[in-house]
């Protein structure tokens, strides 16, 4: 217990800084958390395909679970002290400009507030406390997106940024390249016309891009995006091996999700079975990263 409110505190210090300021991560802390090791500039190389890479995790929403809420600067280190993960966060933009983590549009399901996202303030935020997929409020308060970048800078972290609707790409550039980690960030698109404008506000930037078929991946090569920046997003449900090696094939990493309904999706149905080993197929059938609701599940999986 003491360890625990020991790292909150450190990390609420963290989160009080603003981006790119030197923060109290002391080397202790710091050693707990399994960041990434990258050169300037190394997050492409990190995330090539290559046939004998070790398998990944990404931690929807940051790794919410009983006890820590999504999107919150304590989840996420808490994820990085499971394993080594690509921490997915989401973006939406207050009243007042405030960039802030939250998926919502709204503040009842993750906060003890109340009321749209997009008609609030900080001042009105910066008062509410996280609750976790219980419902049970936490010591936690919402963290801005430069409060974020200072975390992921200090902690050696990677984001995936899901740039919720109302959020202008340009300006989520402008704070990621202030807080100096455009190198450990990818940004999620849902479309080739967004993955297009996504990488012409932020052609230095990694992209998810959406790959279903052979017919995507010739659209994204004869895009003009840079290939060494794409991570193939291939969706829900194992695709075959085909398209995996197809993918493969230009040097990118295949992203499965498992995420998603708590009844019906990957997630569920293994957790259910109570066969975490079931994981390891997925891999075996071509995926490179897990995209998952259950990252300490998969992280176990891994290590045995």
């Amino acid at each position: 217990m003491r360890r625990w409110i020991g790292l909150w505190l450190a990390l609420w210090a963290i989160a009080s800084l603003p981006a790119g300021a030197e923060g109290p991560l002391a080397k202790a802390e710091a050693a707990t958390l399994h960041g990434t090791e990258l050169s300037a500039g190394g997050l492409p190389a990190y995330l090539r395909y290559t046939p004998d890479r070790k398998p990944l995790v990404s931690a929807h929403r940051g790794g919410d679970m009983p006890g820590y809420p999504e999107n919150a600067i304590e989840t996420l280190a808490h994820t990085l002290t499971v394993g080594p993960s690509l921490l997915e966060v989401d973006i939406r933009r207050l009243k007042d400009g405030t960039l802030i983590l939250m998926h919502d549009e709204t503040l009842e399901r993750t906060t003890t507030g109340e009321g749209r996202v997009d008609e609030v303030t900080y001042d009105y935020v910066k008062g509410l406390y996280l609750q976790d997929p219980e419902g049970k409020a936490t010591p936690f308060r919402v963290p801005t997106l430069d409060q974020v970048l200072a975390f992921t800078r200090q902690a050696k972290a990677i984001l995936s940024l899901d740039i919720k609707a109302g959020v202008d790409i340009v300006e989520v550039a402008r704070h990621v390249r202030a807080a100096d980690v455009a190198d450990r960030v990818v940004l999620i698109t849902y479309s080739h016309g967004q993955a297009m404008a996504f990488h012409a506000a932020a052609p230095e930037m990694m992209l998810s891009v959406s790959i279903d078929s052979q017919d995507d991946i010739e659209r994204v090569k004869a895009s003009g995006i840079d290939p060494k920046l794409i991570v193939a997003w291939t969706g829900l449900q194992v695709r075959e091996r085909v398209l995996y090696d197809a993918i493969h094939a230009e040097g990118w990493l295949a992203m499965l999700g498992t995420l998603g309904s708590p009844s019906k999706s990957l997630d569920a149905r293994i957790a259910a079975a109570g066969d975490d080993t079931r994981y390891l197929d997925f891999l075996a059938a071509g995926a490179d990263i897990i995209a998952t609701d259950r990252h300490a599940a998969v992280q176990a999986v891994l290590r045995r």
